[in-house]
């Protein structure tokens, strides 16, 4: 639902760090989702529920935030 909803690529915070994020992807062991991002030229793989917004939104974020809810419980 990530991949058809959000509109990427977008800018965020992972981590603390600036990213674009480009995509999305099932991650492996207890990750859950992950983000596809770029940063300084390369890809890393971070979970969704540590994406935070800098700035405005990315388009479909409320996709995002309910996944954040429910791993929360």
């Amino acid at each position: 639902m990530l991949q058809d909803d959000v509109s990427v690529p977008f800018k965020s915070l992972a981590v603390g760090e600036e990213v674009e994020v480009t995509g999305f992807d099932v991650g492996d062991g207890d990750r859950g989702i992950v983000a596809v991002c770029l940063r300084k030229g390369k890809e890393y793989r971070v979970s969704v529920t540590s994406l935070e917004w800098k700035c405005k939104s990315p388009e479909g974020a409320e996709y995002i935030e309910a996944y954040k809810a429910w791993v929360q419980g």
